[in-house]
C-alpha cells in the first residue's frame, strides 16, 4: 500500500523538488505503472519522473514505453534520446523488469506496429522483460493473443 500511495504522490507532484524518498526496508516487492501514455505528459516531465522513480526500490515497471520506444517512432532530439537510453541502462543495471503489454503499448503510444516493439534490442542489452495483457476486458485480449502478436511480428 505504501508504494501505491507514494506512486500517486509522485505522479501528482512530478515537478516538485521536495519529494521525499524512502529506504528499501520500507517497501516490499513493487511494480509501478509508468511511461505508457504519450498524450498527457511532456518528455521533460518523463525524464524527471523516471530519474526519481529509478531511485526507488522497485522490481518492475508496467510499460516503460517512454524509455524503450525506438528513436524513429518519436520526434525527440538526439539529446533526449540519449537521456532515455541512459535511464534504460539504469533499469538494466538495477535488474528491473519491464512489463511489455503489446496491445496497450500500440494503442497508447506512437508505435505503428507490433514489429516496433524492440525485443531483439531488449535481449541485446540484457533487459529483463515479460509479455503481459494490461487490461484484458477493455482491450479484448488475453495472454495467448499477446504472445501470438509478439511471435507473429518478430
Amino acid at each position: 500500500a505504501k508504494i501505491i500511495g507514494y506512486y500517486n504522490f509522485l505522479a501528482e507532484n512530478i515537478h516538485s523538488q521536495d519529494i521525499p524518498f524512502y529506504t528499501h526496508s520500507q517497501f516490499s516487492a513493487s511494480s509501478v505503472h509508468a511511461g505508457e501514455n504519450f498524450a498527457d505528459i511532456s518528455y521533460k516531465k518523463y525524464l524527471d519522473y523516471f530519474d526519481k522513480l529509478l531511485n526507488l526500490p522497485i522490481d518492475s515497471i508496467g510499460h516503460g514505453v517512454f524509455l524503450w520506444i525506438p528513436d524513429d517512432s518519436i520526434n525527440y532530439s538526439k539529446k533526449v534520446n540519449k537521456q532515455r537510453r541512459e535511464l534504460l541502462k539504469r533499469v538494466v543495471e538495477k535488474n528491473i523488469e519491464l512489463e511489455i503489454c503489446p496491445t496497450s503499448n500500440l494503442l497508447f503510444s506512437p508505435l505503428k506496429s507490433y514489429r516496433d516493439i524492440p525485443f531483439n534490442f531488449f535481449n541485446k542489452i540484457g533487459l529483463k522483460y515479460s509479455v503481459n495483457t494490461d487490461n484484458m476486458t477493455i482491450l479484448s485480449t488475453d495472454i495467448k493473443t499477446e504472445w501470438e502478436k509478439v511471435l507473429d511480428f518478430r
